[in-house]
């Protein structure tokens, strides 16, 4: 007699993904299950999805998380003759959206003086991308610059803040920049005169420097 056989491989499954295991909130992720060997007939058992998954039984799913969250996803694969492989686990991290708060070390200045400016951020995938313009025509791409004023006037510096998944947010702030000797906004007050005595006069009702 004749014996037909076939020598089958073991079964392993991976988890691949289309981009990074790390996202913000509101980006898709697809997750595939690339497999080799076995007997055909492939079954998919996708264990921890989060909501918001769809495609469950197949090989592929496609992920939108409705909520910020660490996801631990596994994967058993299982041929017809009831042999299963575990895919290792893929660790879903889903950030809260991006956001960026813009401050700076005073909102007055004298000219020449050094003006601290920082990036307050929440959410978001890194590594982020930072660019302030100060409203002198200046600009950096540091997330906590310094920079002097050269002038005297009102000045609006904007933060734009991009991170790794292609989502930005700007925020701004006003500097008032005022020249030396004359700090925090205020102009100076005049000198008196040697020898110069304010006095009042009686008026109706009020009175009157001179």
């Amino acid at each position: 007699p004749t014996l037909n056989y076939s020598v089958v491989g073991a079964l392993a499954a991976q988890i691949l993904t289309a981009g990074p295991v790390a996202v913000d909130l509101g980006e898709q992720v697809p997750l595939h299950a690339e497999t080799r060997g076995g007997a055909g007939n492939l079954t998919y058992a996708w264990s921890a999805l989060p909501s918001g998954c769809t495609g469950a039984g197949t090989p592929s799913v496609l992920c939108l998380p409705p909520d910020p969250g660490l996801y631990p996803i596994g994967l058993a694969v299982t041929d017809r003759d009831g042999a299963t492989a575990y895919a290792p686990e893929v660790v879903l991290m889903v950030n809260p959206p991006l956001a960026v708060s813009p401050s700076a070390t005073g909102s007055t200045a004298s000219v020449g003086e050094p003006v601290g400016f920082g990036a307050g951020r929440t959410g978001g995938t890194g590594p982020f991308s930072y660019v302030w313009r100060f409203g002198d025509g200046t600009n950096s791409s540091r997330a906590f610059p310094t920079h002097i004023y050269q002038g005297a006037g009102t000045y609006t510096a904007r933060l734009w803040l991009n991170d790794s998944a292609g989502r930005g947010t700007t925020g701004q702030l006003t500097v008032t920049v005022t020249a030396t000797g004359a700090p925090g906004g205020a102009s100076a007050a005049p000198s008196a005169l040697p020898g110069w005595v304010p006095w009042t006069v009686g008026t109706l009702g009020a009175s009157t420097v001179l």
